[in-house]
This record gives structure tokens, C-alpha cells and sequence, in this order.
């Protein structure tokens, strides 16, 4: 049986091995090469920027062949930029601090030491063919003849990672047959909110169908594990045997109105997505929009999922030894990746015949609050990368309005939150997970439903409050008519003063 090597390769922790100058953010001479992709690439970048090149133009465009709906490389190497810069400050402190330490002194951080990386921190997990065995040529074969796939710690790639990306040689290795990226994941990990988001998992034409899908996401989880107490040591919840780094893990995924594929290839996206282990959160989630000209200009076709590897059909054959096995096998992933379910005051008593978990209202909505907040302030910088001086006062301005607490979206999400469950005291403050699989028919958005509601509270504030407003805007007249007519009399009294005197 044909076997096919592989391994992991983890962009954040490929940059940690390289070292940017710190005149940095100075202006210098340095190389540029353009990439694939469109991008420009630094001769001070790590030289494991161009196997994310090399995924974007690969995977991703072919992928996701709409520019919106895609993230952009411009973006995913500024982060990874920034992180290495915060990485090497903290360790630049943390030597002060021993130095400071063995001298018998102390010493504090300056503002110049001070982390300025990113509240979200991103990173990208390659899955790598080592095309140099024996099997060079398997993916040729016939697709139903049976593989194994292996993974090996080190292959031939290793000496790309060690060459220099900018020569011709290894821009030919990116190009060529020897470097061969199978699929990939991306995640981010929000600091704020202890939360992980994956964001794309995509692989390879030649390589789909074949199960390679769960073992990236598998990775991914251990990963977004370790850049969870990288970043942030503390505790997100506690489920009693360990203290987790992590809330939650979500994930997006497009509702069939997004038109980006048809309704039955929608369905198999959200049945893939579920034997992943992800459940249809409840809340009400829109994507902001990169544009500070409407800032109600959100995505919407969209709904948001959370890892819960949960399965309501999974039922005890008394003749299957390995069930109890599995099961506490699952539940220690539960408890590592999703102690929210935990939570003995949301889910006492917890019964999976409802055919849904609860969790608290706070962990989506302070994780799309971060993720606007980001969202917002990226869009501010693009605006300001684009002006010229001459317009700097303009654009000042300009940045002020941009406030995503005014979006309806986000106001949707608030109301959701801090209205609805005021007036729903059976909820406990929870949102529901659903435990139901797309079996027939794609995941339903839930704002279709909540929309109409929301509307309907609205009109009614706007009822009640319009006495108020009626009573605030007559008492402003009375008092700018008393404000008058006291000028006036001060300006008689003066004239009369005047001819007296």
C-alpha cells in the first residue's frame, strides 16, 4: 500500500526562528521581491513567507476565487510581522528583568518596551508533501486505490526553509515539483475574549476526498492550544481537572443566500463542517464591512459556529468494548476545547434530548465586539495609509465617525444580549448551540427570525421615548424664549441707564 509523508508546518512558529532588525519600523534600504501572489516581500521577512505565498496563490485564489470573500496576503504577513516584533520586546524585557534581577535591582518597563502587537494573534498551518519519496507520482494513480498518509517530522523540505527566499533557487524550489503543499489551516486567537476562530481550511484538488481534512483540523486544535498560552497564559474556564486557555473555538460558515456556491454544495460545506465537530450557534453574526464610507455595509449571508464534538445519534451497542473508551476519549477533548459547556449553572441538569446545549450570551458577543473592534481600527489605517497630507485634517474627522457601536449589526448582537434575555428569564443568559445536523437542507440563519423582533422592539423605544423628547425639545423652547427676553430687558436697562447717566 502506497504511503505519502507529510508534516506540519506552523507559519508563527517558523517566524519565531528568524530575527527582524530592530530599525524595523525605520526607514532603510532593504530588497524587495514581487511574489505570485502581487505582494512584495522583504529581504528582512522570514523565509517561510513564501510558502504562504506559494498557499495563497495555490489554494486560496482557486479556492476562493472572489476577492471578497478571502482574506488578504497583505494582511496575514503585517500580522505576522507585528507578532515577531512583540515577541522579541518580550523577550528583550524578560532579559532586563534577570539582569536586572542578579545585579540586586529592579527595574521597570519604559514606554518604549511596551507590547504593541495586535489584540488577535494569526497563524497558518501548512500540511507538506515530501515529494521526494518513493511515491512521487501517487496522486497520478487511481483514485480508488487505497493510501497511507504518515507523519514524519523531518523531509526534504527542510533545506527550503533554510535557504533564502529571495535567490532563484529557492524561488524555484516554491515554483517547481519539490515543494508541495497538500492543504492548510487558518486561526486566529482573540486575547480579549479567550477565544480561537478557524478560519479557512482548504486543500489541495489532488488531495480532497481522501480524510486529510480532519487531520488539519486536528492539528489546528493543538495548535490554537499552544498559541492560546503563548499569548495568554491565564485561564479561560475552569472545568475542574485543568484550566483550559481557551472559552470556545468558532468558526464562520456561508448560509446558501451568499450565492457563492449552490444550495446542495452549501449542504455538503455544513455536513463537512459538522462531522468536523462544529454546532449552529444561535446569534445573531454579521461580518463588518473594510470600508469606512457605510459602516452598515456588513455581510450578513453568514452564521457563526462553535466546536462541540457532540453527536446526539451516537448510541451504546453493548457489544462494542470501545464505547466507554471513545466516550471519555471525547469528553477530555470537550474539556480542553470547549469548557463552556462546563458551566454547571447554564447546563445542570443538561439533557441532549432537547437537541441543544446552552452557553453563556457573553462568550459570542464579547467575541464579536473584539472582532469588530479590530475590524474597525484595520479599516482606519487603511484609510489612513491612502490619504494624502493635504487631507489629513479631513480624514481626521473622517476616522471619528467610524464607530461600529452605531452599526445595526452590532446593535442586533446587543440587543440580543443584554435586551432579550432580560425579557426570556428561562434562558439563564444563554444562547443555544443546536445539536442538529444538516441532514436534508443547509443550517437556517437565525437573524431571519430575530429581525422582524428586533425591529418590532425598536419601534417601541422609539414610542416610548418620543414624549420625552417632546417634553425635552418644549422645555428648550420655554427656556431660550425666557433667555430672550431677559437680553432684552438687560438691553433696555443699559440704554436707559445710558440716557439717565
Amino acid at each position: 500500500m502506497p504511503v505519502i509523508n507529510y508534516r506540519f508546518i506552523s507559519i508563527d512558529e517558523e517566524c519565531e526562528k528568524d530575527v527582524i532588525p530592530s530599525s524595523y519600523t525605520f526607514p532603510r534600504s532593504y530588497s524587495l521581491v514581487r511574489r505570485d501572489s502581487g505582494t512584495w516581500l522583504r529581504s528582512t521577512d522570514p523565509r517561510c513567507f513564501s510558502l504562504v505565498d506559494e498557499f495563497y496563490v495555490d489554494l486560496m485564489i482557486p479556492a476562493f476565487p472572489l476577492e471578497g470573500e478571502r482574506d488578504d496576503i497583505h494582511d496575514w504577513l503585517t500580522y505576522f510581522r507585528e507578532q515577531m516584533i512583540e515577541r522579541q520586546r518580550q523577550a528583550a524585557t524578560a532579559t532586563k528583568i534577570v539582569e536586572a534581577a542578579a545585579g540586586g535591582g529592579t527595574t521597570t518597563t519604559s514606554e518604549g518596551d511596551e507590547i504593541v502587537g495586535g489584540i488577535n494573534k494569526l497563524d497558518i498551518i501548512l500540511m507538506i508533501h515530501d515529494s521526494n519519496d518513493d511515491n512521487d507520482d501517487v496522486i497520478k494513480r487511481d483514485n480508488d486505490e487505497k493510501y497511507v498518509f504518515k507523519k514524519c517530522s523531518n523531509t526534504s523540505n527542510q533545506q527550503f526553509l533554510l535557504g533564502d527566499m529571495n535567490d532563484a533557487q529557492s524561488r524555484h524550489l516554491v515554483q517547481g515539483s519539490k515543494i508541495k503543499i497538500m492543504g492548510a489551516v487558518t486561526m486566529e486567537y482573540y486575547k480579549n475574549s479567550k477565544v480561537g476562530l478557524i478560519g479557512y481550511i482548504v486543500l489541495h484538488e489532488e488531495y480532497r476526498g481522501r480524510g486529510l481534512g480532519k487531520l488539519l483540523h486536528e492539528e489546528a486544535l493543538v495548535r490554537m492550544e499552544i498559541m492560546a498560552n503563548k499569548y495568554c497564559g491565564d485561564s479561560g474556564g475552569d472545568t475542574g481537572i485543568f484550566k483550559s486557555p481557551l472559552r470556545a473555538i468558532f468558526a464562520e460558515t456561508n448560509t446558501p443566500a451568499a450565492g457563492d456556491i449552490s444550495p446542495a454544495q452549501c449542504l455538503e460545506r455544513h455536513q463537512t463542517l459538522y462531522k468536523l465537530g462544529y454546532r449552529l450557534i444561535k446569534f445573531p453574526y454579521a461580518q463588518p464591512p473594510l470600508d469606512t464610507k457605510d459602516k452598515n455595509a456588513s455581510f450578513d449571508d453568514i452564521m457563526l459556529l462553535v466546536y462541540f464534538p457532540y453527536d446526539d445519534n451516537e448510541g451504546h451497542d453493548s457489544l462494542d468494548s470501545d464505547f466507554e473508551l471513545r466516550r471519555q476519549s471525547k469528553r477530555e477533548l470537550m474539556m480542553r476545547y470547549c469548557s463552556w459547556f462546563f458551566d454547571e449553572e447554564i447546563n445542570d441538569g443538561y439533557n441532549h434530548s432537547n437537541g441543544f446545549a446552552r452557553m453563556k450570551f457573553d462568550i459570542p458577543f464579547h467575541f464579536v465586539e473584539e472582532f469588530y473592534q479590530i475590524t474597525f481600527i484595520h479599516a482606519t489605517d487603511l484609510v489612513n495609509d491612502d490619504d494624502d497630507d493635504d487631507d489629513s485634517e479631513k480624514s481626521s474627522e473622517e476616522d471619528m465617525m467610524i464607530d461600529y457601536h452605531t452599526s445595526d449589526y452590532y446593535k442586533l448582537a446587543h440587543w440580543f444580549t443584554h435586551q432579550r434575555q432580560k425579557e426570556r428569564d428561562s434562558s439563564k443568559g444563554a444562547v443555544e448551540v443546536s445539536l442538529c445536523p444538516p441532514s436534508t437542507t443547509p443550517w437556517e440563519d437565525c437573524k431571519d427570525i430575530l429581525l422582524p423582533e428586533w425591529k418590532e422592539w425598536q419601534e417601541k423605544e422609539e414610542r416610548k421615548n418620543k414624549p420625552q423628547d417632546l417634553m425635552s425639545s418644549n422645555v428648550a423652547q420655554k427656556r431660550e424664549i425666557v433667555d430672550h427676553g431677559l437680553l432684552m430687558v438687560l438691553t433696555l436697562s443699559y440704554f436707559i441707564s445710558q440716557k439717565l447717566g
